[in-house]
């Protein structure tokens, strides 16, 4: 089991600031760290398939022209839940310092895991409109 109390320990002060910064921002916008976990696993799910769905574009099979989107799989990640309750129980924080615990053991820092949760929503508007050129121009012939 994970020693919350050493979770962050050997970051620097500077750091510490940062992650504490970012801390505040995921909670602000997702509300829990949890949910930004969520978020990357559900963000990584959408970019490979829109990649496949380019790639059945950009290969121009006869049989894909026909085929329809492929349906979304439930990624059994669970709804979010809003918890609009002040109160912070101990769960809430031994739960939160996990979730950073992963964050900075995968990520490197906290603001690595913003970086990528912006890379991704770009890699996906991209992708977006990859397909939707591709489908009017598909459509134009």
């Amino acid at each position: 089991m994970l020693d919350v109390t050493t979770v962050g320990s050997d970051l620097t002060p500077v750091q510490q600031a940062e992650t504490i910064a970012d801390l505040a921002a995921f909670l602000d916008e997702f509300g829990s760290t949890r949910a930004v976990r969520i978020k990357l696993q559900e963000q990584e799910g959408d970019i490979a398939r829109l990649r496949r769905h380019v790639k059945r574009f950009l290969a121009f099979r006869a049989e894909d022209e026909n085929a329809q989107d492929e349906p979304e799989k439930d990624a059994n990640v669970g709804e979010i839940v809003e918890n609009n309750a002040i109160e912070t129980t101990e769960k809430d924080v031994d739960e939160t310092m996990v979730d950073l615990d992963f964050f900075l053991k995968t990520y490197k820092s906290t603001r690595a895991v913003r970086e990528k949760l912006a890379t991704q929503r770009q890699r996906i508007e991209k992708l977006h409109r990859t397909i939707q050129s591709r489908k009017a121009a598909t459509e134009t012939k």
